[in-house]
């Protein structure tokens, strides 16, 4: 019930790339983190025009690289959902994508939100819909995000499994902070090796697919 993309891939491309701020606390640190398909030595570029970055000459060693540099974005919130233009090329592939920037954490029973308080407001959201089953548009999305505004809610729980990737990227847009989870509850023989290693597969492989978007806050 979801579309398949074939993508056509040069020989060594990039597998992973993640750009987000420093957890430092002081927002003005960015860390690339990148993963070739294959152990090369290379070299990779980013850009981010709107915060002037044209990083040349970044060092891939054995397929990897993890950088820092210094910059001010305007931090992501649902107030501003700020969105920047990146783009990554390395070993003849490139990627794109628009990412916001932001850091959560907790200081004792507080959640901080680029250092300040932020309440969850929010409900649970399922994949699913009255005339269109599990096969949502766009426009569907769009308007559950749109109920959810409406609701006066700036967070939701995307229950109990990976919902379509577009949805995390709305929420980059739109403004909403996310809860995403594998399909992984009730009844789970955790003492079951195989089981448990198949639920850290799945939680694994859906943080690497959203991790760089803004709105998504927990993983369960």
């Amino acid at each position: 019930y979801r579309e398949v993309e074939l993508l056509q891939l040069p020989a060594v491309f990039i597998r992973q790339a993640t750009l987000q701020l420093l957890p430092d606390g002081s927002l003005s640190t960015l860390q690339l983190t990148l993963r070739l398909s294959d152990p090369v030595d290379t070299q990779a570029e980013l850009d981010i025009p709107a915060l002037g970055i044209h990083a040349r000459a970044i060092a891939v060693v054995q397929g990897r690289a993890k950088v820092t540099l210094a910059a001010r974005p305007a931090c992501w919130s649902p107030a501003r959902p700020m969105l920047y233009e990146v783009t990554l090329r390395c070993a003849g592939d490139a990627v794109t994508d628009r990412i916001g920037f932001r850091e959560i954490r907790t200081q004792g029973t507080q959640l901080l939100l680029n250092g300040e308080p932020v309440y969850l407001k929010g409900i649970c959201v399922h994949e699913d819909d009255a005339v269109l089953g599990k096969c949502s548009t766009e426009a569907d999305l769009r308007r559950r995000f749109a109920d959810a505004k409406a609701l006066g809610c700036n967070f939701l729980r995307l229950s109990h499994y990976p919902h379509h990737e577009q949805v995390a990227q709305l929420a980059d847009e739109l403004g909403f902070l996310l809860w995403a989870e594998v399909p992984v509850y009730w009844a789970i023989q955790f003492d079951n090796p195989a089981t448990l290693a198949d639920a850290r597969n799945q939680l694994l492989e859906l943080i690497e697919r959203d991790a760089n978007r803004a709105s998504v806050i927990l993983w369960g």
